[in-house]
């Protein structure tokens, strides 16, 4: 793991540029803000934190790809979201102050940038415009989780890959990577709560369709509108 506080990478600053966020903070705020940045680059498959960490900083996702997970009772493994940059996370505890609800994983490579609980709190207790950037992001947030929930309550396999693939693509993954996005088979199985063999025969569907094509560790969207009327979503 490499971390370093003196120097603010492009990557961070880039980061900062792309967040809404930022751009409501004073001069004095943004210094602060660059001057206490923490960053770390971490390889595939690390755990950025654990269910039940403290809460000690709110994490930005300046190059890579993260998801959320969290394990049942029964041992089932739930996929909640997947973030790319210029997503932040962690703000639901730190506003709650208490410790993480769930384990955050590195799917690919990345670079995070780390900032100090204390200047985010002092942020959201005084900058109202930071505030209303916040409330943005949780809505937008919400959003993904009722099409999210929406999925998972469709008894077709088919519709319900389909509609986290829009999801994923909309949300996440087509500023960065376009059409072609990373995410496996298993992933977006997990996401859909189908098992492996179910969601593969969902994909062939979509594939048979013309919808989407399926490479290693890929999903490519051929049609976006075909798709979203597919699944029946809404076109944004």
């Amino acid at each position: 793991m490499n971390a370093r506080t003196s120097i603010v990478s492009g990557l961070a600053l880039d980061l900062l540029r792309r967040s809404a966020w930022a751009s409501t903070l004073s001069e004095a705020e943004f210094g602060a803000v660059k001057s206490s940045l923490i960053e770390k680059s971490l390889p595939a498959d690390s755990i950025v934190c654990h269910l039940g960490d403290p809460s000690n900083h709110w994490i930005g996702v300046a190059r890579g790809i993260l998801k959320t997970t969290c394990f049942s009772e029964t041992g089932e493994l739930t996929t909640f979201i997947y973030l790319t940059a210029p997503e932040w996370f962690g703000e639901g505890a730190l506003l709650r102050n208490e410790n993480r609800r769930y384990e955050a994983v590195a799917v690919s490579d990345v670079d995070l940038v780390y900032i100090p609980k204390a200047l985010f709190t002092q942020l959201a207790g005084e900058n109202i415009a930071f505030c209303h950037a916040l409330l943005e992001q949780l809505n937008l947030r919400l959003s993904y989780f009722i099409t999210h929930y929406d999925a998972e309550t469709s008894k077709d396999p088919n519709k319900r890959v389909a509609q986290h693939i829009v999801s994923l693509y909309e949300n996440y993954f087509f500023e960065n990577y376009g059409s072609t996005f990373p995410v496996s088979q298993a992933e977006l199985g997990a996401l859909a709560k189908l098992s492996r063999q179910r969601s593969n025969v969902a994909l062939r569907h979509l594939k048979e369709q013309g919808l989407i094509d399926v490479g290693y560790g890929t999903i490519t969207v051929l049609d976006i509108e075909r798709l979203r009327s597919f699944c029946g979503a809404a076109t944004p």
